[in-house]
């Protein structure tokens, strides 16, 4: 029933070093914790619950057209589970081959939510996510942040809106909206396109943040039984250097996919 919000914008150049995020707090990461305990103790009867899993090789892992794992290919894996009661939570966990430091599991990122529908072909959803990654340049960058998130989703379209109260780690609260696009030009055949706006609502001194940011993007995917193949093109836009180190504005990433 629910359509998974869409999948992780600020950094500095190599040679200097970065401020220090200001960290998660104990009772943010308690709040979060239980509320994503909740959702999995609802979801926990086998009978009402419907699992998936899934392993992904990509050769960059882009999320809003940046790279949360250093511009090098990674492993994410990823685990969903949808009760009938409209409650879910999914996470990812990724493993990156950073340039310098070898293979590392460099984070992860998680959702909970409730989701229900408005009729056969749509519906609606709000939610929680929190992503905590670090990116392995040099220095290393640490990205750690929550979201509240409300949606809508159809067969072929959807649209999100994200508010971040400490977007990144970087002292900015900010509201990020999404739309993507899905068509099936033939049997197995998927091709998908998406944009985002992310807007500074709250900025503090000494953030990164400072002006509207937005990322586009689009792509093919060809399903064989239970792998995909995909690749997709994004550009983002207008700063560079939002996560750690100046990033290529355009980027193009292939992945596959094995669904269990």
């Amino acid at each position: 029933m629910r359509s998974t919000p869409a999948l992780p914008c600020c950094g500095w150049p190599p040679g200097r070093t970065a401020p220090a995020p200001r960290p998660t707090t104990a009772a943010e990461i308690r709040a979060f914790l239980a509320l994503a305990a909740a959702v999995l103790g609802a979801a926990a009867t086998p009978a009402h619950a419907q699992p998936t899993f899934s392993l992904s090789a990509v050769s960059d892992h882009l999320y809003r057209g940046y790279s949360l794992s250093a511009e090098r290919p990674a492993l994410v894996a990823t685990g969903s589970l949808d009760h009938e009661s409209g409650l879910y939570a999914s996470g990812s966990v990724i493993a990156a081959a950073t340039r310098h430091d070898g293979p590392k599991v460099s984070g992860y990122q998680v959702y909970a939510g409730y989701a229900r529908r408005f009729d056969a072909d749509s519906s609606w959803e709000v939610g929680v996510s929190r992503t905590d990654v670090t990116e392995y340049y040099r220095p290393r960058y640490p990205v750690a942040y929550n979201e509240l998130y409300a949606g809508v989703s159809t067969r072929r379209f959807s649209a999100h809106v994200y508010y971040s109260p400490n977007y990144l780690g970087e002292r900015a609260a900010t509201l990020y909206a999404t739309t993507t696009a899905t068509v099936t030009p033939a049997p197995g055949w998927k091709a998908f396109g998406r944009a985002g706006l992310l807007v500074p609502v709250d900025r503090r001194r000494g953030s990164e943040i400072r002006r509207t940011q937005y990322d586009v993007g689009a792509g093919l995917a060809r399903r064989f039984g239970n792998v995909e193949l995909q690749g997709q093109a994004t550009y983002f836009g207008p700063d560079d250097d939002l996560l750690g180190a100046a990033q290529g504005h355009g980027a193009v990433a292939v992945a596959a996919t094995l669904f269990f």
